[in-house]
């Protein structure tokens, strides 16, 4: 019969503002690998920090044979394994490096190239992570506009048409100019 074929609307609750409700319960007898917490909604496209830029571009400068290779031939030239016998002065420029200042004249330029990509980055990140958003409020029944970094997960948000998403969302309803929407 037509009736048996029929599938029965599966009810879902959708907490709204209630962050604990979020997250899975456990299933009996079962580990959970859901999230104990959610990540925040801050955007970070930048690579540096005020405490890794140093190690992390060194890091990454080193990874390179040619700059290795330098480093290791200005070591050389500085005669760092003299010891007092002609056999060992291996030196060519009279314990005196002529492709250290070089390198680091290259390391210097390409830390500041870095440094002013970075920046622009963290001022991207920081007019993102400060563009408005609208919120529900279910205790005034309203929308608040909140900046982007300060939605959690479970918030009811509202995109107007021409906004960007401000995160991850599961659309709940949606309008056109041409009706439609929200009668479910």
């Amino acid at each position: 019969s037509e009736e048996s074929t029929k599938k029965t609307p599966v009810k879902k609750i959708v907490f709204a503002g209630e962050r604990e409700k979020c997250i899975p319960k456990q299933i009996i007898g079962q580990e959970s690998s859901a999230p104990k917490q959610f990540a925040s909604n801050v955007i970070v496209t930048s690579k540096y920090t005020w405490y890794n830029l140093l190690p992390l571009f060194l890091m990454e400068q080193f990874s390179r044979v040619a700059n290795v290779y330098f480093l290791v031939v200005s070591i050389l030239e500085y005669n760092c394994f003299n010891t007092d016998t002609e056999l060992f002065s291996i030196s060519l420029t009279n314990n005196v490096s002529s492709n250290f200042p070089i390198l680091c004249l290259v390391l210097l330029v390409e830390l500041v190239t870095q440094v002013l990509e970075d920046r622009k980055k963290h001022i991207a990140d920081a007019r993102a992570n400060a563009k408005p958003a609208h919120l529900f409020v279910a205790s005034g029944n309203e929308f608040r506009d909140v900046k982007w970094r300060d939605l959690k997960v479970g918030d009811l948000v509202q995109v107007r048409q021409g906004e960007e998403f401000p995160c991850d969302l599961l659309l709940l309803c949606g309008k056109t100019k041409k009706g439609g929407g929200c009668q479910q």
